[in-house]
């Protein structure tokens, strides 16, 4: 089910948690509060509040949403931030009447004697491209339907043994994935279900199957060895099993073939990734 904000000027727009965030990372940028763990705490506890306003009706005032913003950040006693998240909304309203918001200027980079200025500093200056609901541009989460298709497969590395759980789109495109490891409580069961936890958001967040899949076949380390799928019959870790599979079971014989044929030229010589692709790398 889709849900929507109706603005002060009558339009209907889409609900957006992700630019719900956004907006009160500018909020708290512009109160001085640059804690990074705390603002998307605060973040969190204000969407609890606002996602019940949505179990009655699908459509909601947007003066109803800040409202309930505004309360999760005092009950936080972070008045300030509630305070630059008024105004900002404020400002929003105001350029309701007047048309659209203006987009501002890009900033010039700055300068001191010592080089560039830390773009933490300029990051707060910077003007919000402020609508109704004082929300900036922000990548959009693709989330899962509440009930959706999973595929779960048992797998075995060397001595380690696990499960996948890949959890499907309607599209049957796959949009989460869990690892559960046969020694649960170990360091290595606790790192996997981490990376597996950054997966999904990757996955939902539009980073294509085929981009991760390039990046983590053939990743290094133990345990690794023989498995019990005569498709994959060795790995060299979990991960390269992993996405072993999940080309398998998800990207065309195309796709496949040219991630093979890339990785066999790295692995000859004859392909050197360039520093945008060691950039690329770590950007994932």
């Amino acid at each position: 089910m889709s849900f929507f904000v109706l603005t002060r000027s009558g339009a209907r727009i889409p609900f957006d948690l992700g630019m719900l965030e956004q907006s009160l990372i500018h909020a708290a940028h512009e109160a001085g509060e640059q804690d990074a763990f705390l603002i998307r705490s605060l973040a969190e506890q204000a969407a609890e509040r606002v996602l019940p306003l949505f179990d009655a009706r699908d459509e909601v005032p947007s003066t109803d949403i800040q409202q309930e913003v505004v309360a999760s950040l005092r009950a936080n006693d972070k008045s300030s931030i509630a305070l630059a998240y008024e105004q900002q909304h404020a400002a929003g309203t105001k350029s309701e009447g007047n048309g659209p918001v203006p987009i501002p200027e890009r900033p010039q980079p700055s300068y001191t004697d010592s080089g560039f200025v830390p773009v933490a500093k300029i990051l707060p200056t910077i003007p919000a491209l402020v609508s109704t609901v004082g929300e900036i541009h922000a990548p959009r989460r693709r989330r899962l339907s509440e009930e959706r298709r999973a595929v779960t497969h048992k797998f075995r590395v060397g001595d380690q043994e696990g499960y996948i759980t890949v959890g499907l789109y309607d599209d049957g495109q796959p949009g989460e994935i869990f690892l559960k490891m046969s020694k649960e409580g170990s360091m290595l069961s606790g790192l996997i279900d981490c990376f597996a936890t950054s997966i999904s958001l990757g996955l939902q967040y539009g980073v294509p199957l085929k981009i991760l899949a390039r990046k983590f076949t053939n990743v290094q380390f133990a345990p690794n060895g023989e498995t019990e799928n005569p498709n994959i019959p060795t790995s060299q870790s979990i991960i390269d099993y992993v996405f072993r599979w999940l080309a398998l079971k998800f990207l065309t014989p195309e796709e496949r073939q040219a991630i093979a044929e890339e990785i066999e030229g790295i692995a000859n010589g004859s392909i050197q990734p360039s520093v945008e692709e060691h950039i690329g790398r770590l950007s994932l």
